[in-house]
């Protein structure tokens, strides 16, 4: 006799007890401990940024539970090569780790430039890459002073 358990979360412990039972009662119970398998993490959606400063910004994302497994974050950025933030390129990654650690701190940033973000996540498994996210633009530095007395 065999039994599928199905709809499992992956990457979670389970523990299976079987009883036999028939006319003279319970069985001894067989019990089995059993792990799942890491999956390949869902694409990471929804990026955006906030506590934009002239020279940094907080970036987050989102990934739909469940947890796929031990999960880590690559976070590509993009800096414009112009202004005007219509063509880029990659200038750094930076890594995170954990499923529910969905949040970068981005610093050594241009003032006044355009940027944009991939997120890649991955486990044993395999990965899956974001879309690109909006252009963000860091704040413009307050004015200078320079007083000649």
């Amino acid at each position: 006799m065999s039994y599928t358990a199905t709809d499992l979360m992956p990457n979670t412990h389970y523990m299976v007890k079987v009883v036999a039972i028939n006319g003279e009662g319970d069985g001894h119970p067989a019990n089995e401990t059993v792990n799942t398998n890491e999956e390949v993490p869902l694409k990471p959606g929804q990026i955006t940024a906030n506590k934009i400063k002239n020279s940094s910004l907080t970036l987050a994302w989102n990934l739909t539970d469940p947890s796929p497994g031990n999960t880590t974050y690559t976070i590509y950025t993009y800096e414009s090569i112009d202004a005007t933030g219509t063509n880029f390129l990659m200038n750094k990654s930076s890594k995170v780790y954990g499923f529910d650690t969905k949040t970068l701190l981005v610093t050594g940033l241009d003032e006044y430039w355009p940027y944009k973000f991939k997120v890649n996540a991955a486990t044993l498994k395999g990965n899956t890459t974001s879309e690109f996210s909006s252009v963000f633009r860091t704040k413009q530095g307050g004015e200078s002073f320079c007083y000649v007395f």
